[in-house]
């Protein structure tokens, strides 16, 4: 799955204030999309991760324990980050109860969206929902396993999986909030480097 966020600054304004500083701009552009290059994976991962019960962490590409990548395109009128990358398991978000197998009869939950817990499987005594090996089992916790799988015939399946981080960093819950922060970063980076070179 893939996802594009793009922020965008006054064009218009933009160029003209540019145009009147021929040479020195281009240094000032570079610099504030390289910072930005930085910063933005970073504001988009804080601002989701309010929304999901995830470690901000695991929604930025740039680190190591995140799925998925993320490149940048484009511009200061028009910088575009696009997320590409898998569904993520389940047990990559917290409060998932319970996360081992027991031997009494049980209901798994857990909490993708921040607030909003919900039933993501269980386990009865075997044989009592269709037989030892019918065709599909409920999600249940399996020893050895990581996190809820569903048998399939004698066969177990892959760790349920939840949203991936396309989804999640490109969700209206926090659209609004995330472009805001975005756009208002890289207007001041760049004043910051004009600054830096006499041009505001």
């Amino acid at each position: 799955m893939a996802v594009s966020i793009t922020a965008k600054l006054d064009s218009a304004a933009f160029r003209r204030e540019l145009y009147r500083n021929a040479e020195q701009w281009p240094k000032a552009v570079d610099l504030t999309i390289k910072t930005m290059a930085r910063r933005a994976p970073v504001i988009v991962a804080r601002t989701a991760a309010q929304s999901y019960n995830i470690a901000q962490g695991r929604l930025n590409p740039r680190n190591k324990r995140a799925r998925g990548s993320v490149s940048l395109s484009g511009g200061l009128t028009d910088l575009t980050l696009t997320y590409t990358g898998p569904k993520l398991p389940i047990t990559d978000f917290k409060g998932l109860k319970p996360r081992a197998p027991r031997k009494r009869p049980y209901t798994i939950t857990g909490q993708v969206v921040r607030g909003q817990t919900s039933k993501v499987g269980h386990w009865s005594t075997p044989g009592s929902e269709g037989g030892r090996y019918s065709a599909n089992s409920p999600w249940m916790n399996v020893p050895g396993v990581p996190g809820p799988v569903m048998r399939l015939g004698s066969t177990l399946g892959n760790t349920m999986r939840a949203l991936s981080v396309p989804q999640m960093v490109g969700s209206v819950r926090h659209e609004a909030a995330m472009m805001e922060e975005l756009q208002q970063t890289m207007a001041s980076e760049l004043e910051r480097q004009l600054a830096r070179f006499g041009i505001v």
